[in-house]
């Protein structure tokens, strides 16, 4: 699984890769990271017993990005994850700059892995904490210095055991906007379920009744679609279900109505 970050005002990239590990006890490991053109590169390598052996992102549960610049010290965070699928689950915090001689510390809740900070080229910085119950929400923080520039992740991995991949969750607060002849549609990614999601399919409801369907497709599907075509002064409500390789999940609660041309109601 690849998970990468960049922002654009200083060139840093973050990318998280996991892989279960398939050699006996005692063999050493050689991670490998490439850059396509001169860069200067922080490399952290983390093992674990106890998390899923499933291969690439099957292996996570849920994730979380950010990037920003800071004006003073502060503390920075990836935000908040959507719900954890199961407890005993395993939150990784990941942080990189391009080297602005920050001390960097680990968030509350919190425990600092592994750290290179105080630098000039590369500082890279993780951090971990167990999910103690389902339906947590992990947020992965770092405290940094002032006017630096900061990529942060939180990667949320499964339990050991945690079985064969099933079909995702049903999205959540599905919320519509209404437009001119269309409505504008965003909602929050369920649990993949164990394979990571591949399309949406968003039904809209014309005063109960049901029209075509639309699929939004992506690596991940973007959770938000745009409806055009609609009838303005017409209630509409829509429903989105997810889909990953293992098949659909069940549909979502209906979102408010809306009436295209207006406001809603």
């Amino acid at each position: 699984m690849e998970l990468r970050g960049r922002d654009h005002r200083d060139g840093d990239r973050l990318g998280v890769w996991t892989a279960p590990v398939t050699a006996g006890g005692g063999s050493a490991l050689t991670v490998t990271a490439k850059p396509t053109s001169t860069a200067d590169v922080g490399v952290a390598v983390l093992e674990y017993s106890g998390v899923s052996s499933a291969g690439g992102a099957s292996a996570v549960d849920v994730q979380s990005h950010a990037t920003g610049k800071t004006g003073a010290a502060a503390t920075v965070a990836s935000g908040a994850t959507a719900a954890t699928g199961q407890a005993g689950e395993l939150a990784l915090g990941f942080y990189a700059d391009s080297g602005f001689g920050d001390p960097i510390s680990a968030g509350s809740g919190f425990t600092a892995r592994a750290t290179v900070a105080n630098t000039g080229d590369m500082e890279v910085a993780t951090e971990e904490a167990l999910v103690s119950a389902a339906g947590a929400t992990p947020n992965a923080a770092f405290g940094t210095g002032a006017t630096t520039i900061w990529l942060a992740a939180t990667v949320v991995l499964k339990p050991e055991g945690s079985g064969a991949a099933t079909a995702p969750g049903a999205p959540t607060f599905v919320a519509a906007v209404a437009g001119n002849a269309s409505v504008t549609l965003t909602w929050t990614a369920p649990p993949d379920g164990g394979s990571p999601l591949t399309s949406y399919t968003v039904t809209p409801y014309a005063d109960g009744v049901a029209g075509t369907p639309t699929v939004v497709t992506g690596t991940p599907p973007t959770p938000s679609a745009t409806m055009s075509g609609l009838s303005n002064a017409v209630p509409y409500t829509f429903t989105v279900s997810a889909a990953n390789a293992v098949g659909s999940g069940p549909v979502s609660q209906p979102s408010n109505t809306v009436g295209p041309g207006s406001s809603g109601r």
